[in-house]
């Protein structure tokens, strides 16, 4: 793994491998793109950063809209309290590009098994975000890291999990093989965290796909979503469930609340297409 950074800009910290955004001491909620984008303008600063660049940094592979860029860009700005007609941080050049502006300073530091585990799980989300199969199994590898370099953080046994559904979604794994080796690290997070929603929301996902027992997903995932309300992996299941129970509009309802977690996701758009397809 490379060394751990602080980048300092103003008055906020930026720790690309938390993937976390401070202002003056607090944390930012900053979605997992306009990191991504922040990252590459900052590595890249004072150099003229294109379009395509940032939109291959972010969504690696995967077709998105143009359109999809204008909105990262626009909610980064606001994040930093920019102003696109006299920027401090991120400047618009020409009618394809962007550079960083504001003067960075760099500094490591050393990161306690917590805070590596940590950096690794936001990989493993990264890569079940890109969804082709060479990005799952990089997750797995990075959810199985994380567990060993923290054998007690619940989070990363949620990551592990959650690399396993999807890996046996998309055929990387053999359903028989992936599914229950998920639900051993859904009640392992549970073991260490009981209140965890994440890992109540992996468990339902088995009891849905693997199980097919409707019921006991049905209850797992309103635990969850008592406890941690605007957790999309929930919802998503909900609109799963649904389809499986001939309740079309209710998986539509339950698709559009997951999408409006993060509306620049890909696969929560295709996922919000297939409900409207059903």
């Amino acid at each position: 793994m490379p060394e751990p950074k602080c980048l300092r800009f103003g008055s906020f910290e930026f720790f690309p491998e938390r993937g976390e955004l401070l202002k003056n001491g607090p944390k930012l909620h900053a979605q997992h793109q306009e990191l991504l984008g922040l990252e590459l303008l900052i590595d890249k600063r004072g150099t003229r950063v294109s379009r395509g660049e940032l939109t291959e940094k972010i969504w690696r592979d995967t077709s998105v809209g143009e359109n999809n860029l204008n909105v990262v860009i626009s909610r980064l700005r606001t994040l930093l309290g920019d102003n696109s007609q006299n920027p401090s941080f991120i400047k618009t050049v020409g009618r394809d590009a962007y550079c960083f502006v504001a003067k960075v300073s760099e500094h490591s530091f050393e990161s306690s098994p917590r805070q590596l585990a940590h950096e690794l799980c936001m990989r493993v989300r990264h890569g079940l975000e890109v969804r082709t199969p060479q990005s799952v199994k990089m997750s797995l590898d990075r959810a199985r890291q994380a567990v060993a370099v923290d054998p007690s953080y619940s989070l990363a046994y949620v990551g592990l999990a959650d690399a396993l559904i999807v890996a046996s979604i998309l055929a990387v794994m053999p359903p028989g093989e992936a599914f229950p080796r998920a639900r051993a690290a859904a009640r392992r997070a549970l073991e260490y965290q009981p209140d965890l929603a994440e890992a109540m929301v992996s468990e339902a996902w088995v009891q849905l796909c693997f199980d097919r027992d409707f019921s006991g997903a049905a209850k797992e995932f309103q635990r969850a979503l008592t406890l941690k309300p605007d957790n999309p992996f929930a919802h998503n299941g909900q609109s799963l469930l649904c389809l499986a129970l001939n309740r079309p509009e209710e998986a539509v309802s339950a698709m559009k609340t997951a999408w409006g977690a993060d509306a620049l996701s890909p696969p929560l758009n295709a996922l919000l297409s297939k409900a409207y397809y059903y």
